[in-house]
């Protein structure tokens, strides 16, 4: 799979993610994760959580898309690969 589309290899910063921002996951077994960022906020503690779009695919099964919440840090590590092209 070429990485072609993506930004360096390097640590994500939580200042990095934003809306409308678009991130993938390492491709494991053929699945390839793709988060665009719909909000940040912080929750009533002050944790800051992204909402996001995610779109899940697999070479031989179809897709599929799906809206959730994970706290910035499991973001980060979740998908650590900003996708410069806009389309998730």
């Amino acid at each position: 799979m070429s990485l072609m589309g993506f930004k360096s290899s390097r640590r994500l910063k939580a200042s990095e993610i934003e809306a409308g921002r678009v991130y993938r996951s390492h491709p494991a077994n053929g699945v390839v994760e793709t988060a665009r960022v719909l909000s940040v906020m912080p929750d009533r503690l002050g944790i800051q959580h992204v909402h996001f779009r995610v779109k899940v695919q697999q070479k031989a099964y179809d897709w599929f898309e799906d809206s959730r919440t994970l706290n910035m840090t499991s973001f980060m590590e979740r998908f650590p690969l900003r996708h410069e092209m806009g389309t998730a």
